[in-house]
């Protein structure tokens, strides 16, 4: 299974410009990455994030497939790119680890 994860700043961003862009009211934008990944790349790089932070133990448990799950989502971000002049700041790896640190930070304590 693929997805196209987003970093949360890199949403609101979206978000501000779609709401303060001239002229484009009524539009409808694919706000994402632009990339694929896949849910096993993820888990990979989330145990790895992990591991440096000095979390151990983890273990990843792999499934099948459950009845309705979307087998690849990916978003065009191409018209976000020409109306609004958007595109994404950060790639996978970076937002998971701010992510993940911020987590880690206020809850280690």
């Amino acid at each position: 299974q693929t997805r196209d994860f987003i970093y949360v700043e890199d949403l609101v961003n979206a978000i501000t410009l779609a709401a303060t862009t001239p002229g484009v009211g009524g539009h409808k934008f694919q706000i994402a990455t632009n990339r694929e990944s896949t849910v096993a790349e993820v888990a990979e790089m989330i145990t790895a994030i992990l591991r440096d932070l000095g979390v151990s133990n983890i273990e990843i448990q792999y499934q099948g497939a459950r009845l309705g799950d979307v087998m690849r989502n990916y978003s065009d971000v191409s018209k976000a790119a020409d109306l609004l002049g958007w595109e994404p700041q950060h790639d996978l790896q970076s937002g998971l680890e701010k992510t993940i640190k911020y987590f880690y930070d206020e809850h280690r304590g």
